[in-house]
């Protein structure tokens, strides 16, 4: 039960289709600008513009070298590196979608409330802003998709929280959201802004 709550098989096969429809329309030129210098960085294990995005690098740099040995040119890699990282961003929009479509109507048919989940999802997976930044070599992919996956944790986390009362949390929980932090911080500072008030919200609720 607690593997289904968490890896929803309904938000993967949405995430799936995106990142097939992404990784279908990426082209295999770098961008420009950053998108280029990505690309480099990417190929290279090089050090981006301040502050560095050390995370992104690293991951996407094995990544990267990984499809490049399967024959794809390095702009395409690392285009797809954002394609991946865009799919990850709509598998939690997805899934915190399904949670508040179950919470908000919990008598309703099954089938409603996953097509209520996707109307939030659909529209954003095929802006042409967010698609740009899903099938170019940039950051900004990624930071979504640790932006949902930490809203995703922190609604888990206050629904157990608030289950226990004052027990507080369990050491397992405080460390994984401790880490996830750290892994937002590792990827890009602006990640303060969202894992800050969070953590406020669940000291509150404490």
């Amino acid at each position: 039960m607690r593997a289904r709550r968490l890896l929803p098989p309904a938000s993967a096969a949405v995430a799936g289709i995106a990142l097939a429809g992404y990784l279908l329309l990426a082209p295999p030129v770098s961008g420009d600008g950053d998108g280029s210098e990505f690309t480099l960085v990417l190929a290279t294990l090089g050090v981006a513009h301040p502050t560095g995005y050390p995370l992104y690098t690293l991951a996407g740099n094995l990544f990267c070298r990984a499809l490049h040995a399967l024959g794809a040119p390095w702009p395409y890699a690392s285009n797809a590196w954002s394609a991946v990282g865009a799919a990850v961003a709509i598998y939690f929009m997805h899934a915190c979608a399904r949670r508040l479509a179950r919470r908000a109507a919990p008598a309703a048919p099954a089938w409603t409330r996953e097509l209520a989940a996707l109307l939030p999802v659909v529209p954003f997976a095929i802006h042409p802003i967010w698609t740009n930044e899903a099938m170019l070599a940039e950051v900004n992919s990624w930071h979504i998709a640790w932006v949902c996956a930490t809203v995703f944790q922190f609604d888990a986390l206050l629904e157990r929280v608030t289950a226990r009362g004052r027990g507080g949390p369990r050491g397992r929980d405080a460390a994984g959201w401790g880490l996830l932090c750290g892994l937002g911080l590792a990827h890009h500072l602006t990640s303060v802004l969202i894992s800050g008030p969070l953590s406020l919200g669940l000291l509150v609720a404490l």
